[in-house]
């Protein structure tokens, strides 16, 4: 997000806040809540453990937001996820080695 958009953001909760009545604070986590859930959750998984597709489809990874559509976890995209790690560190390795 740039600035322009966390004015616009603050200006909502603002605007929200006073037609509630409620602090800014409370509407800002009113807002958060089902991210940073989603985000626990997904912490506690552990998906490095994951060996097989069969363990991957035995997860509990599906999260609805309305007005956005679906988040769940496939097994093409969770090695698809490893391997762009593992790139990333032999390359990151390389470059500092010279």
């Amino acid at each position: 997000m740039d600035k322009l958009d966390r004015i616009k953001v603050k200006k909502i909760i603002a605007r929200l806040a006073k037609k509630y009545g409620l602090p800014p604070e409370v509407i800002q986590n009113i807002t958060d809540s089902p991210y940073l859930f989603t985000y626990e959750k997904l912490k506690d998984l552990k998906l490095d453990n994951i060996k097989s597709e069969d363990e991957a489809t035995q997860l509990k990874t599906n999260f609805n937001y309305k007005g956005f559509g679906k988040l769940y976890l496939n097994y093409p995209s969770l090695v698809a996820r490893k391997n762009r790690q593992t790139n990333a560190l032999k390359i990151n390795n390389k470059q500092w080695k010279k």
